[in-house]
Protein backbone atom coordinates (compact mmCIF):
# COMPACT_ATOMS: atom_id res chain seq x y z
CA UNK A 1 0.00 0.00 0.00
CA UNK A 2 1.26 3.39 -1.11
CA UNK A 3 1.17 6.51 0.96
CA UNK A 4 2.04 10.23 0.11
CA UNK A 5 3.69 12.05 2.90
CA UNK A 6 1.38 14.71 3.44
CA UNK A 7 -1.72 12.19 2.88
CA UNK A 8 -4.82 13.40 4.74
CA UNK A 9 -6.95 11.04 6.75
CA UNK A 10 -9.71 11.15 4.50
CA UNK A 11 -7.31 10.82 1.29
CA UNK A 12 -5.87 7.63 3.52
CA UNK A 13 -9.41 6.02 3.52
CA UNK A 14 -10.67 6.65 -0.24
CA UNK A 15 -7.15 5.29 -1.41
CA UNK A 16 -7.53 2.00 1.02
CA UNK A 17 -10.73 1.73 -0.15
CA UNK A 18 -9.76 2.26 -3.69
CA UNK A 19 -7.09 -0.35 -3.42
CA UNK A 20 -9.50 -2.98 -1.36
CA UNK A 21 -11.90 -2.48 -4.33
CA UNK A 22 -9.08 -3.05 -7.22
CA UNK A 23 -7.99 -6.23 -5.38
CA UNK A 24 -11.93 -7.87 -5.21
CA UNK A 25 -12.22 -6.56 -9.03
CA UNK A 26 -8.91 -8.50 -9.76
CA UNK A 27 -10.20 -11.40 -7.81
CA UNK A 28 -13.57 -11.67 -9.61
CA UNK A 29 -12.08 -11.25 -13.39
CA UNK A 30 -9.53 -14.51 -12.04
CA UNK A 31 -6.23 -12.49 -12.24
CA UNK A 32 -3.53 -14.19 -9.86
CA UNK A 33 -2.03 -11.91 -7.13
CA UNK A 34 1.41 -12.75 -7.07
CA UNK A 35 1.80 -10.29 -3.96
CA UNK A 36 2.87 -12.90 -1.06
CA UNK A 37 0.65 -12.24 1.85
CA UNK A 38 3.11 -12.82 5.54
CA UNK A 39 -0.40 -12.69 7.41
CA UNK A 40 -1.70 -16.15 5.79
CA UNK A 41 1.68 -17.29 4.86
CA UNK A 42 -0.04 -17.52 1.07
CA UNK A 43 3.16 -17.18 -1.53
CA UNK A 44 0.38 -16.30 -4.05
CA UNK A 45 -3.38 -16.18 -4.54
CA UNK A 46 -5.12 -18.16 -6.50
CA UNK A 47 -8.86 -17.37 -7.97
CA UNK A 48 -11.02 -19.87 -6.94
CA UNK A 49 -14.05 -21.15 -9.23
CA UNK A 50 -17.61 -20.11 -7.94
CA UNK A 51 -19.42 -22.86 -6.00
CA UNK A 52 -22.80 -21.79 -5.54
CA UNK A 53 -23.29 -24.17 -2.42
CA UNK A 54 -24.72 -22.58 0.86
CA UNK A 55 -23.21 -19.88 2.73
CA UNK A 56 -20.45 -22.22 3.33
CA UNK A 57 -18.35 -21.62 0.19
CA UNK A 58 -16.60 -24.82 0.94
CA UNK A 59 -12.21 -25.20 -0.42
CA UNK A 60 -12.78 -28.98 -1.14
CA UNK A 61 -15.50 -30.89 -2.97
CA UNK A 62 -16.05 -34.80 -2.95
CA UNK A 63 -18.74 -37.17 -4.00
CA UNK A 64 -19.34 -40.14 -1.70
CA UNK A 65 -21.20 -43.58 -3.98
CA UNK A 66 -23.28 -46.13 -2.10
CA UNK A 67 -25.81 -48.40 -3.26
CA UNK A 68 -26.07 -51.75 -4.82
CA UNK A 69 -28.07 -53.10 -7.75
CA UNK A 70 -29.14 -56.33 -8.53
CA UNK A 71 -28.22 -57.51 -12.56
CA UNK A 72 -30.87 -59.44 -13.68
CA UNK A 73 -28.96 -62.90 -14.50
CA UNK A 74 -31.50 -63.42 -17.37
CA UNK A 75 -30.62 -60.54 -19.03
CA UNK A 76 -27.61 -60.83 -21.72
CA UNK A 77 -26.64 -57.51 -21.05
CA UNK A 78 -26.42 -57.36 -17.68
CA UNK A 79 -24.08 -60.78 -17.37
CA UNK A 80 -21.88 -58.94 -20.39
CA UNK A 81 -21.43 -55.92 -17.68
CA UNK A 82 -21.24 -58.25 -14.51
CA UNK A 83 -18.34 -60.32 -16.96
CA UNK A 84 -16.81 -57.76 -18.06
CA UNK A 85 -15.83 -56.14 -14.56
CA UNK A 86 -12.65 -57.98 -13.79
CA UNK A 87 -10.39 -57.12 -10.63
CA UNK A 88 -7.60 -54.77 -10.64
CA UNK A 89 -8.82 -52.89 -13.63
CA UNK A 90 -10.31 -49.75 -14.55
CA UNK A 91 -14.05 -49.73 -15.60
CA UNK A 92 -16.72 -47.36 -17.09
CA UNK A 93 -20.50 -47.61 -16.23
CA UNK A 94 -22.84 -45.23 -17.01
CA UNK A 95 -24.94 -45.28 -13.56
CA UNK A 96 -27.90 -43.09 -11.94
CA UNK A 97 -27.76 -41.95 -8.63
CA UNK A 98 -30.36 -40.18 -5.91
CA UNK A 99 -28.50 -37.20 -4.40
CA UNK A 100 -29.02 -37.73 -0.23
CA UNK A 101 -27.68 -34.27 0.32
CA UNK A 102 -24.78 -32.56 1.38
CA UNK A 103 -22.17 -32.71 4.07
CA UNK A 104 -20.34 -30.25 5.69
CA UNK A 105 -16.93 -31.44 7.56
CA UNK A 106 -13.63 -29.63 8.45
CA UNK A 107 -10.32 -30.56 7.58
CA UNK A 108 -7.66 -29.57 10.00
CA UNK A 109 -3.65 -28.88 9.98
CA UNK A 110 -1.13 -30.11 12.40
CA UNK A 111 -1.78 -27.43 14.65
CA UNK A 112 -5.32 -28.14 15.16
CA UNK A 113 -6.59 -25.01 12.87
CA UNK A 114 -8.89 -25.48 10.50
CA UNK A 115 -7.10 -26.11 6.82
CA UNK A 116 -10.38 -26.28 4.92
CA UNK A 117 -14.41 -26.32 4.69
CA UNK A 118 -15.08 -30.04 2.75
CA UNK A 119 -18.57 -30.15 1.69
CA UNK A 120 -19.44 -33.89 0.63
CA UNK A 121 -22.42 -34.91 -1.53
CA UNK A 122 -23.70 -38.45 -0.52
CA UNK A 123 -24.83 -40.03 -3.79
CA UNK A 124 -26.89 -43.22 -3.87
CA UNK A 125 -26.68 -45.52 -7.02
CA UNK A 126 -29.95 -46.61 -8.23
CA UNK A 127 -29.62 -48.09 -11.79
CA UNK A 128 -26.90 -49.01 -14.13
CA UNK A 129 -27.00 -48.82 -17.99
CA UNK A 130 -26.29 -52.26 -19.57
CA UNK A 131 -26.59 -51.23 -22.96
CA UNK A 132 -30.02 -53.00 -23.68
Amino acid sequence: MSTTLHETEEERIVREEQEEHDRLQRERDGEIDLKPDPDTGQLLKMPRAAVFVDESDPGVLKLAFSGQIELNRADPGDVDVYNALKAGTDAELAVTVFVAGPRNSHRRDSEGNVDAVVQTKSLIVHSIETGT
